[in-house]
């Protein structure tokens, strides 16, 4: 049985008609196979997830097909694929589990497909290697080639010297990730975490400008999946970038001047504003078939009807926010900003302006640090819910300081700090949400109408039970929150902030 490479290379298809023509030592190459050349579209993430894998996805002729290049499987899809959750069950459906249920699939462009098996022939007419190419035409003229050598029992030499060759030719492993980027003229690639070079000796004000440059355009990349209505983590990104933003200008606090830094708080905040509403409503609508779970049968019939009203809700607030994001004031607003933060010259620098990045970075960590534990060491079970609150906005500012401040430290050290802070987190975002739930329950409850409607009866049933079992949830999260803080407290957790962010060795 033939052995084939796990990954194919990309090749510049300027080298298909060498390979064709061109001897391998003593073996001359044939055209084994050429298939019909077929129009696709080819399918991902937003975020690339599919690519990122190594794995493409291309729809056509009714089927969806997913691989590593040259070996696929296919299934039946007689429709344009949207989330897998949704498509046929198949063996295409199974092999997607590297994208996130919450991610829908989307065109990344459409080229026209084409594969062709070379062998490598001695003057026997034995076979001593085969070289699998696909041939990947964009209508702009852009174009690659994937290749895979594979290799024959017992033809070691054969299968070195191929793929010696075709790396001559120009095979390029690393090109891989690209392939979006080469095939799709005009693609961007996309990044949740938009890296930032910066040295330790970097003024301060240096660093929080690439930072907020480094998210404006993220924010702005995920306008369009949120005013098309493909998913809810363009919304979720969006957001997330806002608040590094947010809270970038608030924690480095000094960098710029008094008024600027108000200023700057005041219109990010603004932009914020709107999407709260929409960001709320998908929250629930995501945890439906969860609710489902919670409650019997009898109570489903209102659950139904209060999805129905958060459905209308939502479509209402998407209209609004989507009119907004295409709105020509929001347009000219964010070029705007983007050109502030680019250049920075008309930015005001405040009395930390100067500080290096680092010595700055270290000191508000450790600030943070030491804060969050000593709220932590206050905790007990009759602690008001208001300080488990206080931690949990402490945790959030001390991971976005350290994912901001992570360029300035060895990648290693980070991780061993941000791991045990991020179970923690999760521990008291679950205790929030709770809390949020429970809340908003009861705000949707005043917003029902008359109470003699059948149907609003029905959902006040539903939401009644609903936040008793957000209740008990919430008091079992409690319970979990002084276990989770003495994991995140340990002895080595401290003496790693210690080393890492408290120069002075200033006692915690």
């Amino acid at each position: 049985m033939p052995q084939t490479k796990p990954l194919p290379t990309v090749l510049p298809t300027a080298a298909i008609e060498q390979l064709k023509s061109t001897h391998l030592g003593k073996l001359y190459p044939r055209t084994l196979a050429q298939s019909e050349a077929v129009d696709a579209v080819f399918f991902d993430t937003f975020d690339g997830h599919i690519l990122q894998s190594h794995h493409l996805l291309t729809w056509h002729r009714g089927h969806l097909h997913l691989g590593t290049g040259l070996q696929e499987m296919a299934q039946v899809c007689p429709q344009s694929p949207g989330f897998v959750a949704d498509l046929p069950q198949g063996p295409v459906k199974q092999g997607l589990g590297m994208v996130p249920p919450l991610r829908s699939l989307m065109a990344m462009g459409a080229a026209e497909i084409q594969d062709l098996t070379l062998a490598y022939i001695d003057d026997e007419g034995k076979t001593q290697a085969r070289l699998g190419l696909r041939i990947l035409t964009h209508d702009s003229g852009a174009s690659l080639c994937l290749a895979q050598p594979i290799a024959l029992r017992g033809y070691t030499k054969a299968i070195a010297e191929l793929r010696a060759h075709i790396h001559e030719l120009g095979a390029n492993s690393p090109g891989w990730p690209h392939l979006y980027e080469t095939l799709f003229p005009g693609w961007q690639n996309y990044t949740a975490k938009p890296q930032v070079d910066m040295a330790p000796t970097t003024p301060a004000i240096e660093m929080v400008n690439a930072v907020i440059a480094a998210h404006i355009p993220m924010m702005r990349q995920n306008e369009a999946g949120i005013i098309a209505d493909i998913d809810t983590e363009f919304l979720h990104d969006y957001r997330i970038a806002l608040r590094k933003i947010r809270s970038v200008i608030s924690l480095f606090s000094g960098v710029y001047g008094h008024q600027q830094t108000a200023d700057l708080k005041s219109e990010f905040s603004a932009l914020m504003a709107p999407t709260g509403k929409l960001r709320d409503l998908d929250v629930y609508l995501l945890t439906r078939s969860d609710y489902a779970k919670l409650l019997p049968p009898d109570l489903h019939p209102g659950l139904a009807h209060m999805f129905a009203r958060f459905s209308e809700h939502r479509a209402a607030a998407h209209a609004e926010l989507a009119q907004q994001l295409q709105s020509p004031a929001y347009g000219a607003q964010m070029k705007r900003l983007e050109k502030l933060f680019k250049k920075g010259k008309k930015l005001v620098a405040g009395p930390r302006s100067g500080a290096p990045a680092h010595d700055f970075a270290c000191s508000l960590i450790w600030k943070h640090y030491r804060k969050i534990c000593k709220i932590a060491a206050g905790i007990t079970e009759t602690t008001p819910d208001e300080q488990v609150h206080a931690l949990r906005i402490q945790c959030k500012k001390l991971r976005y300081l350290m994912e901001i401040s992570a360029p300035l430290f060895r990648k290693s050290d980070m991780k061993d700090v941000i791991r045990p802070l991020k179970q923690l987190q999760d521990t008291l975002g679950q205790f929030n949400d709770y809390c949020v739930q429970q809340d908003n329950l009861r705000a949707f409850l005043g917003t029902l109408g008359p109470a003699e409607r059948k149907e609003n009866i029905a959902i006040a049933q539903t939401v009644g039970a609903l936040i008793a079992l957000m209740h008990q949830g919430q008091i079992a999260q409690r319970a979990k929150v002084e276990a989770s803080f003495a994991a995140f407290n340990s002895t080595k957790t401290q003496n790693s902030f210690q080393t890492l962010f408290n120069s002075q060795k200033e006692p915690a």
